[in-house]
């Protein structure tokens, strides 16, 4: 199988992540992205998320009835932290894209095993708002920015964080979350 994984925190989970993994999965052929839903990312120790369940939650109500999204827990079934490379070998035996933005390839050369990392997965990389993908390749060292090929998406400058103050602030997040994880923040009245 040709699987894309775009792992992440999703806290919450918003059309910049859903446009990644649809523009990943038109471009590279995928049979299936799965949006993996960490359990406590190794670089967000400070930030105080969702609990695993509600994020894996809401991931699931996103991609519910859009064919070839999957919401992952390979990380939730798992201690924390939450590392890719040990997520990229639960999936061996598949042909592998790692879904980067390239704000999260720009850091990628601190991450666990990243050599490892590259030698199981294809890094697929598409620019982010003030990381354009071509010039972060070009700041990586020559054997990890072999490994990416970069990809086109829209530049939806859309965050988690602003969203979060968004919704602490009571304005409306209409149209940069999906309805269906809108109606769930609501009625589990989260980021109040």
């Amino acid at each position: 199988m040709k699987r894309g994984i775009l792992g992440g925190t999703f806290d919450p989970i918003h059309i910049g992540h859903l446009r990644m993994a649809i523009e990943a999965k038109e471009a590279f052929g995928l049979d299936e992205v799965v949006l993996e839903v960490a359990h406590v990312s190794p670089f967000k120790l400070d930030h105080e998320a969702a609990p695993p369940e509600v994020r894996f939650q809401m991931v699931s109500l996103a991609v519910e009835g859009t064919p070839g999204l999957e919401a992952g827990r390979t990380e939730l079934d798992r201690p924390p932290p939450s590392f890719t490379v040990d997520t990229l070998e639960s999936y061996a035996g598949d042909d592998l894209v790692l879904i980067l933005g390239a704000d999260s390839l720009a850091d990628f050369p601190a991450w666990r095993e990243a050599e490892r990392v590259a030698a199981l997965a294809r890094l697929a990389a598409c620019s982010r708002p003030g990381f354009p993908v071509e010039q972060v390749v070009s700041a990586l060292p020559e054997a990890l920015a072999s490994r990416v090929v970069p990809f086109s998406a829209p530049l939806l400058d859309v965050s988690s964080t602003d969203l979060r103050r968004r919704l602490r602030e009571g304005r409306s997040v209409r149209y940069l979350i999906p309805n269906s994880v809108i109606r769930f923040i609501e009625e589990s009245r989260l980021y109040l």
